[in-house]
């Protein structure tokens, strides 16, 4: 392919992606504003980045090799997007939560109220990286264009982050947050809802990554939970995704599962 056929099937996906994002007038306008370009790689895996110009004007960078298949550069396309649609929250982006002092920098990714701004005081980046690669594989899965062996496939050939215990993991907490009045799990019924405030979001980490409103989920974790706060529980949650063998972080595994089970339960 050519890089012009590249940028038409990014704009292609982007498209698929709003079916799922019902009425986000903001993901849309971010989109329509963006810039795109491609560069060739001859030796490593294709990746992408993006940056949000004064935090609205989407800037991807995509460096493609093209020996990889096209659905993997669609996967890469998809998990930039989706990190964009985890920033569409721009009615309070620096919303502010009391228990640890931390403000949304994303919908997902916070920082610590604090003189410096040191990467130690930054939590909710792998989380967000996590459910990007998640959501770009879902919407792929759903339009079609791959199979369920191609999450595996990706981690296989792209292991810089995560191994595939990771998404168990993260499959078990998504349960977890999955609500009792939810009549399915799928990413689109959970987003399309929460214009309607008559009806309970049916998925509580799905709807806090999609549309915001840190303060209102973040509350309400910390109520049902109450042992620990969002941030001890996303810290100890990103160690064990970010872990290589099942040996390491056992500690952190046990306190997840606990959590888990006492979301579960309430």
């Amino acid at each position: 392919m050519e890089f012009k056929d590249y940028n038409e099937e990014f704009y292609n996906l982007s498209k698929r992606l709003e079916k799922y994002v019902y009425l986000n007038h903001i993901f849309h306008v971010k989109m329509e504003n963006s810039s795109v370009k491609f560069f060739e790689e001859e030796e490593k895996l294709s990746t992408g980045s993006v940056i949000l110009v004064n935090k609205k004007r989407p800037k991807f960078n995509f460096y493609i090799n093209k020996q990889d298949s096209l659905n993997f550069v669609r996967y890469i396309m998809l998990h930039e997007q989706a990190h964009v649609l985890f920033s569409s929250n721009t009615v309070f982006p620096h919303e502010f939560v009391d228990s640890d002092n931390s403000f949304a920098i994303s919908n997902l990714t916070r920082t610590i109220s604090t003189t410096d701004n040191k990467k130690e005081n930054v939590y909710g980046h792998y989380l967000e990286e996590i459910l990007a690669t998640y959501f770009a594989y879902y919407i792929l899965l759903n339009e079609g264009l791959v199979n369920k062996n191609f999450l595996k496939d990706v981690i296989c050939a792209d292991k810089d982050y995560f191994s595939y215990s990771s998404f168990v993991l993260l499959k078990k907490v998504l349960r977890a947050f999955h609500t009792k009045n939810g009549k399915t799990k799928q990413i689109d019924e959970v987003i399309r809802i929460h214009y309607n405030k008559d009806i309970v979001p049916v998925n509580l980490l799905l709807y806090l990554a999609c549309t915001g409103n840190a303060t209102y989920f973040i509350k309400d974790f910390e109520q049902r939970v109450e042992i620990c706060t969002w941030k001890d529980f996303v810290l100890n949650f990103e160690k064990c995704i970010l872990s290589k063998s099942k040996n390491e972080c056992i500690e952190e595994r046990k306190f997840v599962e606990n959590v888990l089970q006492i979301l579960k339960e309430n």
